[in-house]
């Protein structure tokens, strides 16, 4: 995904989520919490999973509180989570490459491509595991981009106890990431054993990005087959 396809992406998001998917955002709206209000982490009961037939994900942007978010649409492969507000985040292979509606949001990833996650969440077994890209975050007088190299290391198997599931087996993967400035910082990501999705991570691609962390609440049906996301 090059900088102008993202960049008419953030003109028309909203629009064609709303367009596309009203029945939908109507749903995650009844579940989902806005960070901006302050409230304390949310966490949702078995009942209101169970009740919801999309996707669903905690996010933490920083030092703000825990948010759910619902899977609004799948666009080729980039997955638009929406919150109650009408936030955007888009995450690619479990990264994130996206955001709109927050005070600073990430404009766009380049070189999306040759992301090792793109591999490795496809079951690879000789994927590339390094991998230079260029972020931005925020437009005009307050944007901010970054080159990186970034480098992935297999940290081995685990069992992960997420907040609504049973432990799993997964795959822990380090990201090191050292910018042009040598700035650095390491990110992580859990594979689910089986399918390769990512289910956690701790992210950023960015300094002037909060750290994220990620955690998966009701799995995509189409991560669930062997081998990853589409």
């Amino acid at each position: 995904m090059n900088k102008q396809s993202f960049a008419l992406i953030t003109a028309a998001l909203v629009s064609a989520l709303i367009s596309g998917c009203g029945t939908r955002i109507d749903a995650i709206q009844d579940t989902a919490t806005y960070a901006l209000f302050g409230r304390p982490d949310l966490t949702l009961t078995a009942e209101q999973i169970d009740e919801r037939r999309f996707p669903l994900q905690y996010v933490t942007l920083g030092q703000q509180p825990r948010v759910a978010l619902g899977l609004a649409f799948n666009d080729k492969g980039l997955y638009k989570w929406l919150s109650q507000s009408q936030e955007v985040l888009v995450t690619h292979h479990g990264r994130i490459v996206q955001t709109q509606g927050l005070k600073n949001d990430l404009a766009w990833v380049d070189n999306l491509a040759a992301d090792p996650l793109v591999c490795l969440t496809k079951g690879g077994s000789h994927c590339q595991l390094n991998w230079r890209t260029t972020a931005q975050v925020g437009n005009g007088l307050d944007m901010a981009e970054t080159t990186i190299q970034s480098r992935f290391e297999q940290q081995g198997q685990q069992t992960l106890n997420l907040t609504h599931t049973d432990p799993m087996q997964v795959i822990h993967w380090r990201e090191t990431i050292t910018t042009a400035a040598g700035e650095q910082w390491v990110n992580h990501y859990w594979l689910e054993k089986e399918t390769r999705r990512v289910v956690k991570s701790e992210q950023t691609i960015s300094p002037a990005f909060p750290l994220t962390v990620t955690e998966e609440i009701k799995p995509y049906s189409g991560d669930l087959n062997s081998g990853g996301s589409q």
